[in-house]
């Protein structure tokens, strides 16, 4: 008599989809994990708890600036030697009158990258308008953040630019 070969049964590799698809998983979320923590950029909020509690102060402060009215007009013209460019602003009262006599800073703010933020006092160029030149060392978006005092205020405003 011979030995009959042996015939597997039926759905004989069911257990296996399974083991297979937590493989599957366990690969996925190690190639998130490792992403994850090799792509962070380090980038976060200092002083997180004092901001917090000043949150009130900052809601008062905006609503503040809002009822003074001011419009301001900001225009950032790359030079074509690097990144930078001119910066001007112009800042007028709720009569569209020239508001003379700030001292306004321009701050750029990398979004992604920590270590490439700077800032720069703008000249009065009169008539209400202050300019300068931003040295930004990359191209691409950059929060840029004025800060204008005189006249007993202080002013803010907040605009993305792009730089070549």
């Amino acid at each position: 008599m011979t030995a009959m070969a042996r015939k597997r049964p039926d759905g004989w590799w069911y257990p296996w989809i399974y083991v297979g698809g937590m493989l599957l998983v366990i690969v996925v979320n190690g190639l998130l994990i490792f992403y994850a923590v090799h792509t962070f950029t380090g980038l976060t909020t200092d002083h997180t708890y004092r901001k917090g509690l000043a949150y009130n102060d900052a809601i008062a402060g905006a609503k503040a600036q809002e009822e003074m009215g001011w419009h301001v007009a900001l225009r950032f013209t790359p030079d074509g030697t690097g990144h930078g460019g001119a910066v001007e602003v112009s800042f007028r009262d709720h009569d569209g009158r020239a508001v003379p006599g700030l001292r306004v800073e321009a701050r750029y703010v990398r979004p992604t990258h920590q270590g490439y933020d700077g800032r720069v006092a703008l000249d009065d160029r009169g008539d209400g308008r202050y300019g300068g030149h931003l040295p930004l060392p990359l191209p691409g978006q950059w929060n840029l953040r004025l800060h204008a005092l005189g006249q007993g205020v202080a002013y803010q405003y907040n605009r993305k630019i792009q730089a070549p």
